[in-house]
């Protein structure tokens, strides 16, 4: 059970008191009859003088001014006692842990006495402080005990501090105790960076504590920009935390930067990292870049010296930035493309219509894909030169007897393709039919026609009989017997018209008939020699 204070002291002050009380009282009876034989240990045996009446009176005197003395210092001495010795008690016990100040003499730790009581008039509490002290020396980290009262009378977690010392001393890392305490005070996670300073240092990578703590206050996520840096330098990516902690902090997609380093770096792509940067910002795909200009090197290896590529990372991002799909364009460029035109019309010079369509192979220019016209273009100017090819020949069999010759002829005319950004490499026919001729459809026009002005001649010459038949009869000079043999003089006539008209229709047919025929048969001539 532990007393109150003020009834301990009281305690104290009546035991020392007794025991000044004590000592005083034996401090007499020892010391009074040892003085009286000191006085009379010199008289000479050999004088006969009675002692009372020779040295009696002057004897007493001197003994009675000892004993008062005695009896002063003695008082003294209690007065003393009484007033040191629980002043003394006072002071260890208020001031002065001796318990806690022995633990740590045991543990190996010299504490001066001023400094435990300057650390209680500074009201720091002791125990916690001695405690953190003797676990740091266990852990064989040196803190002073000066500067942990400095870090708890700044408000502080003391123990967090010790506990983040002690995380570096084993891993190697020389901290300081009241420099750990600034940056807790300024509101760092210093646990937090000195652990990522561990897993850096673990990893070959010393990164300065300056750097880690601007980009906690920064609010970067220094955990994940460590992360990110060991990947890379594992990647051989020479990068540093800063750098790294600058683009997380500009939004940067940074795993993507790393990637796009690393394969610039392995397809051996000549660009900074400082300008992939600037590229990401101004909008460019530097991943899709990059990628473009490994494939287009590794192209050129295998590729004519004509035929080469030879694209830089600035060109390619030059291709990116104006919208276009390099990494598509490249890929084109080394396999070709193959356009597919629509359904082409022309008339060969006979007449007859001929439709057909083309296949066109090209191979995109990389350094003319910007300004060079696209492919609605290509397309465009194939399917004119076709038709034009198409209708200087002078029969429709021609081109079914060889429908290359004129693909080849519209492949020929480099002119039509040089302001565009593809290089034509073959155009194909991929399907042709014969259609409608129009010669034929003319003579059945013409003859439509014929077929119409002689009605009207009829019409108006039948207008004539009627009025004249009309004068006739009024006259008397056309009887009823001439109006019969007119009639059927009449009827002859639109008989033998109607047989001359059907003659023709019949003709006509005829000559559609052998046509279509013909075309089916030249249509699967061009089947046979395609396949």
């Amino acid at each position: 059970m532990k007393l109150p204070f003020k009834t301990t002291y009281i305690i104290v002050i009546a035991v020392v008191a007794t025991i000044g009380i004590l000592l005083t009282y034996w401090a007499l009876q020892v010391n009074e009859p040892q003085a009286v034989t000191e006085l009379t240990g010199n008289i000479p045996d050999e004088t006969n003088i009675p002692l009372e009446n020779t040295f009696m009176s002057e004897n007493s005197a001197e003994t009675q001014t000892k004993s008062s003395t005695n009896w002063t210092v003695y008082v003294l001495v209690t007065i003393v006692a009484l007033v040191f010795g629980p002043g003394t008690f006072f002071f260890f016990y208020a001031f002065v842990p001796l318990g806690l100040w022995w633990e740590a003499r045991l543990s190996g730790i010299r504490i001066d006495w001023w400094k435990l009581v300057k650390m209680r008039w500074q009201r720091v509490p002791h125990a916690p402080i001695i405690k953190l002290l003797i676990k740091s020396h266990n852990s064989h980290v040196h803190i002073k005990i000066e500067d942990l009262t400095k870090l708890f009378l700044t408000g502080v977690d003391v123990e967090k501090i010790v506990e983040t010392q002690i995380l570096g001393s084993n891993a190697g890392l020389t901290l300081n105790s009241l420099e750990l305490g600034s940056l807790s005070h300024a509101g760092v996670d210093v646990l937090k960076i000195v652990r990522n300073m561990i897993t850096s240092h673990n990893a070959g990578i010393d990164i300065p504590m300056n750097e880690l703590t601007d980009s906690f206050l920064a609010e970067v996520d220094i955990e994940e920009v460590v992360d990110t840096l060991i990947k890379a330098h594992n990647s051989g990516i020479h990068v540093n935390y800063r750098f790294l902690s600058q683009q997380f902090l500009a939004n940067i997609d940074v795993p993507t930067l790393i990637k796009t380093l690393q394969i610039a770096q392995e397809g051996n792509v000549k660009v900074s990292k400082e300008k992939l940067v600037q590229n990401f910002l101004e909008g460019g795909k530097i991943l899709e870049v990059v990628k473009s200009v490994v494939a287009a090197n590794n192209a050129d290896k295998e590729l004519q010296e004509d035929a080469k590529l030879n694209l830089d990372y600035e060109t390619a991002m030059n291709i990116s930035l104006a919208g276009i799909d390099i990494l598509t364009a490249v890929n084109e460029a080394i396999n070709f493309k193959v356009l597919q035109t629509t359904e082409i019309i022309g008339y060969a010079g006979d007449g007859v219509e001929v439709r057909m369509k083309a296949r066109v192979t090209v191979r995109p220019k990389i350094r003319k894909i910007i300004r060079g016209a696209g492919e609605e273009t290509v397309l465009a100017r194939v399917n004119e030169a076709l038709v034009t090819e198409i209708g200087r020949v002078a029969s429709h069999y021609e081109i079914l007897e060889d429908p290359y010759e004129v693909a080849d002829i519209v492949e020929k005319r480099e002119e039509l393709f040089f302001d565009t950004a593809f290089e034509v490499k073959s155009i194909d026919i991929s399907d042709i039919k014969i259609g409608r001729s129009i010669h034929a459809e003319l003579d059945i026009e013409i003859a439509k026609a014929e077929s119409e002005k002689a009605k009207a001649r009829v019409l108006s010459a039948e207008e004539e009989v009627q009025r004249a038949m009309a004068e006739a009869f009024r006259n008397g000079t056309f009887s009823i017997e001439d109006y019969k043999r007119m009639k059927n003089l009449e009827s002859d006539t639109k008989m033998r018209e109607s047989l001359t008209q059907q003659n023709i229709l019949d003709n006509v047919t005829v000559a559609k008939k052998k046509t279509k025929n013909d075309n089916h048969d030249n249509h699967d001539n061009h089947d046979e020699h395609h396949h």
